[in-house]
C-alpha cells in the first residue's frame, strides 16, 4: 500500500512541479490524490512516518512554493487523532498540537458566505480576504513553537522541557552542559540552556529510534536543521511563510509525533 502512495505521489509531482519551478494546478483540492481516507487506520506507524516523508518529497520545491493538498491536512489530522487519544504521552503534546490553526481559516471561509447584509458582508468580505492571504502566518508560528516543544520532550534524557541541560551533550561543535556539570568542569564551559531549534533536531535525530532516523535523515537531505531553523526565524520576523515551510514543518512534527507515540507503546 505504501509503494502505491509513493507511486501517486510522483505521478502528482511530475503533473505539477514545472522544471522552471513553476506549478500548475489543474485538479480538485478537495479530493486525496496519495492515499485513500480509509486506509489511514491500517497503517503501521513506521507506514504512517513514510507516508509523511512521501507527502513532503511530492511537495519539494527549492523556491519554497507549493500545494497544500487535502492529503497533507488529512495526514497531519489522522496523526494528531491518535496523539490526542493517547493518555500515555506527555499531556502537554496532546493539548498543544496548533492544526486548529487551520481550521480556523476554513470556518472563516465558510462564515464570508453567511452574510446577508450587503455593507456588512462587503466589510467581511475585505478582512476574510486579507486573512485568508495570511492564513499560513499563525500556522507557521504555532507550528514552530510546537515543534521546538516536541523536540525537548523527545530529548527528555538530556534536558528539561524549558530547554535546561541537564546532561551533557555536543551538537555542531557547540558544547551543553548543566549548571552542575559546568561548576565540575575543568575544561571549556558549555551552554546550560538550549534554545537553538538547529541543535534541538540534531539532538533529536540522535535520539530517535532507528526506524525514525531513517526517516529523518531522507528528510534532512531536502531540508537540513539548520535550514529549518533559519525559517524559524525567518517566519518569527515576518520575512517568510511559503507553503513548503508549512508543508516540512506539520510532517515534521507528525513523524516525530508518531516516534513518541511507538516509544509510549507498553
Amino acid at each position: 500500500m505504501i509503494n502505491t502512495c509513493r507511486q501517486r505521489a510522483e505521478e502528482y509531482r511530475k503533473a505539477v512541479f514545472k522544471p522552471d519551478g513553476s506549478i500548475t494546478i489543474n485538479h480538485d483540492q478537495t479530493q486525496n490524490k496519495v492515499f485513500r481516507s480509509a486506509d489511514l487506520p491500517s497503517f503501521t506507524s513506521i507506514d504512517l512516518q513514510e507516508l509523511g516523508l512521501i507527502l513532503l518529497q511530492m511537495s519539494f520545491n527549492p523556491s519554497l512554493n507549493a500545494i497544500i493538498e487535502n492529503d497533507h491536512v488529512e495526514y497531519w489530522s489522522f496523526v494528531n487523532t491518535l496523539a490526542h487519544r493517547n493518555n500515555r504521552i506527555d499531556n502537554w503534546i496532546r493539548v498543544h498540537h496548533p492544526l486548529i490553526s487551520f481550521v480556523d481559516c476554513n470556518l472563516l471561509n465558510q462564515m464570508q458566505l453567511k452574510y446577508t447584509d450587503q455593507e456588512n458582508r462587503a466589510c467581511q468580505n475585505a478582512l476574510l480576504s486579507e486573512l485568508r492571504y495570511r492564513k499560513h502566518f499563525a500556522s507557521v508560528w504555532a507550528g514552530f513553537a510546537y515543534l521546538e516543544g516536541l523536540s525537548r520532550r523527545i530529548c527528555m534524557s538530556y534536558l528539561h522541557s524549558d530547554g535546561t541541560v541537564t546532561k551533557a551533550f555536543k551538537v555542531a561543535k557547540k558544547q551543553y552542559r548543566s549548571h552542575r556539570g559546568n561548576a565540575r568542569s575543568k575544561s571549556r564551559k558549555g551552554s546550560s540552556q538550549i534554545s537553538n531549534l538547529y541543535h534541538l533536531l540534531t539532538l533529536v535525530r540522535r535520539i530517535v529510534s532507528k526506524e525514525t532516523r531513517n526517516v529523518l535523515s531522507q528528510v534532512f537531505s531536502l531540508h537540513t536543521p539548520k535550514e529549518v531553523f533559519q525559517w524559524r526565524n525567518d517566519c518569527l520576523h515576518g520575512s517568510e511563510d511559503g507553503t513548503s515551510v508549512v508543508i516540512v514543518l506539520y510532517s515534521l512534527i507528525s513523524i516525530l509525533l508518531l516516534e513518541v507515540l511507538r516509544q509510549s507503546e507498553p
